[in-house]
């Protein structure tokens, strides 16, 4: 399941949650993988709070995961739109 399918499915109004195997929660290198990124810029950005993640297990040392609906609208919030060409410019 890619990122443009999680979309698609909220835009259709589905909750991406809802199916087993989009409800299952990401591991680092599976969410680097996707996003074309290493595990380390992954951390990274977990450490600056810029991307949302779960802790299983508690505290700061418990097992960081990520639900894929989660990454896919953070994913679309963090899109920038290029003006329209054409037009008046």
């Amino acid at each position: 399941m890619t990122i443009a399918d999680l979309l698609a499915l909220e835009a259709r109004g589905l909750d991406p949650l809802c199916g087993p195997a989009l409800a299952r929660l990401m591991t680092p290198a599976e969410v680097a993988a996707l996003l074309g990124l290493t595990r380390k810029g992954i951390y990274q950005l977990v450490q600056d709070r810029k991307i949302p993640h779960i802790r299983i297990g508690g505290g700061a040392r418990g097992r960081l995961r990520f639900l894929r609906s989660d990454v896919a609208q953070w994913l679309a919030d963090s899109r920038v739109l290029s003006p329209e060409k054409g037009g008046c410019g």
